[in-house]
């Protein structure tokens, strides 16, 4: 009886070991996976934020519907959107607009949503950028 008592001493330790050998891959499976999904989360932030940050656009003269626009930031612009009023417009622009370039920009399907003067004209991009101007002849008035 006495080597029954001796085994079952060892296999209580080596199943106890076991036991603690599946927690602890467990836990470091579960950290592993909170830690690359934090830190590929936290890197997309990081990348939004430069492209903000080294985007910026300037409106250098309006002509009626054509407006001609500057990139004064430090990469490409794309994805341009315009707004006349706050309701959307259909545009013509060739894009990317690459740094330092001034390039024309015209407004189609305006004419719906404009007044006679103080129109606000809002230019957006994919990269956030905004520039506004106001304009006062988009249309002709009597």
């Amino acid at each position: 009886m006495r080597g029954a008592k001796g085994i079952d001493a060892i296999i209580s330790v080596i199943l106890l070991l076991m036991i603690s050998v599946a927690l602890v891959a467990t836990a470091y499976t579960w950290f592993s996976d909170v830690t690359n999904t934090v830190t590929a989360g936290g890197t997309n932030v990081t990348e939004q934020a430069i492209t903000v940050v080294m985007s910026s656009m300037v409106i250098e003269n309006v002509n009626q519907n054509i407006i001609y626009i500057r990139n004064n930031g430090g990469r490409s612009l794309t994805g341009f959107a315009a707004y006349v009023n706050e309701q959307a417009v259909g545009i013509d622009i060739a894009e990317p607009v690459a740094v330092n370039a001034i390039v024309t920009l015209t407004l189609k399907d305006y004419a719906a949503v404009a007044k006679c003067s103080g129109n606000i004209v809002r230019i957006t991009t994919a990269q956030q950028t905004t520039a506004t101007v106001s304009v006062n002849n988009l249309i002709s008035c009597p």
